[in-house]
């Protein structure tokens, strides 16, 4: 088996999809069965160091240039007319590096499929910019259903991190079920429980206790619904005699200046911790002592943190009705996200209740075995094999 992954999402500050193809390109490398893997993205392909890379990867030699580009290119996907350039020409790019590789299956993990005569397979992560529009900007709502359509119409196999979504994608796009496949994803390993001296030095970075903090990670957006979850928190404030600090975790997204200015004014009473985007090795260990990471997203394709926390040995309060609820089953604490009230409920009950708070975290150890990167990879390589054994036919 000899594949192409796009790896687009690593030429920048690694967010969820870039974390979800690191992982799965390492965890690809370990499976026997696969003969070759090349790494391919802005019309070049890229040595497997670049899977080792640091974080901070614009300091890194000859991959500044690539970061460089990429930040350009998110700049740039916000002006229609460097929109339409960029979709004009980028399939011609491709197309001519790509030629050669016929034999070879490509895997887009972000729905930019390129044009390629080969086997196909692409990653949907969610439906935001079609279900939820209203959470992006106009631009990369018109180019990213615009891409969505384009892989749907290449009879690429479709791959989904939940069956939440997969069943979205079979109603939206009207593709039968066997095109569609649901492969959940995986936390890396360096998620695990530690204890207090173990998390000493993020301790003392946030001036927080060991499991004394409740935690919010994700890039600062609208559809994270921190603006609710910060309303939530000041209730919970009110509602109790020795509020615990909320510490946040995340860089800029879009649409996100509300969220700061909060945040701003909430650091200033003392309430809350916020230092933007921070590097990985920080984040493990503020999960590890976190109380509980509380994430009422209004709307996830896997929602990563659920699954990183329960791991880390944190408990978990998140949105109902939602993938999430999928991935965690009984090993989470359920609110409605839209219900400010619901949210503050349940900080105020995992800050009293001791018992609560040590079942959910036992379920959540537990429930988080299930789920590895090399199970991940294998089942990827299966479909794989079936869309190459599938396009041959």
């Amino acid at each position: 088996m000899k594949v192409i992954l796009g790896v687009d999402p690593l030429l920048s500050p690694l967010t969820g999809i870039g974390h979800y193809t690191r992982s799965l390109a390492l965890a690809l490398l370990q499976q026997p069965s696969l003969e070759e893997l090349q790494l391919f993205a802005l019309g070049k392909f890229f040595p497997h160091a670049l899977l080792h890379l640091p974080e901070n990867i614009e300091q890194q030699g000859g991959v500044a240039k690539a970061s460089t580009v990429s930040a350009l290119r998110t700049y740039l996907a916000t002006l229609t007319p460097a929109v339409w350039a960029y979709e004009k020409l980028i399939p011609i790019v491709d197309r001519i590096r790509l030629a050669p590789f016929k034999d070879y299956l490509f895997h887009a993990p972000n729905f930019f499929v390129p044009v390629f005569d080969g086997p196909k397979v692409v990653t949907f992560h969610d439906l935001s910019t079609i279900l939820y529009p209203q959470y992006h900007p106009a631009v990369r709502v018109a180019l990213a259903n615009r891409q969505m359509a384009i892989a749907v119409e290449s009879d690429a196999h479709i791959i989904c991190d939940s069956q939440f979504i997969a069943a979205e994608v079979v109603q939206y796009f009207g593709v039968p079920e066997s095109r569609v496949s649901k492969l959940h994803l995986a936390a890396a390993e360096e998620y695990q429980p530690r204890d207090a001296s173990q998390c000493a030095q993020v301790l003392e970075q946030f001036d927080v206790g060991y499991k004394q903090f409740f935690l919010f990670v994700s890039t600062i957006e609208p559809r994270k619904n921190l603006m609710r979850l910060l309303d939530a928190y000041e209730c919970y404030v009110q509602r109790t005699v020795k509020p615990l600090p909320l510490v946040v975790v995340g860089g800029h997204g879009w649409s996100s200046q509300k969220e700061h200015q909060r945040l701003t004014d909430l650091q200033l009473r003392g309430l809350v911790r916020y230092q933007g985007y921070l590097a990985q090795n920080i984040v493990h260990q503020l999960y590890s002592a976190a109380r509980a990471l509380v994430y009422p997203s209004i709307y996830e394709g896997f929602g990563l943190p659920v699954l990183e926390a329960m791991q880390s040995g944190a408990a978990v309060i998140t949105s109902e009705n939602s993938s999430m609820q999928e991935i965690a089953e009984d090993a989470a604490y359920y609110v409605n996200p839209n219900d400010t009230d619901s949210i503050s409920s349940a900080l105020v009950l995992l800050h009293e209740d001791e018992n609560k708070l040590s079942i959910l975290r036992e379920q959540g150890l537990k429930r988080a075995m299930a789920f590895s990167w090399q199970q991940c990879a294998a089942k990827t390589l299966a479909v794989y094999q079936h869309v190459v054994d599938k396009h041959k036919a």
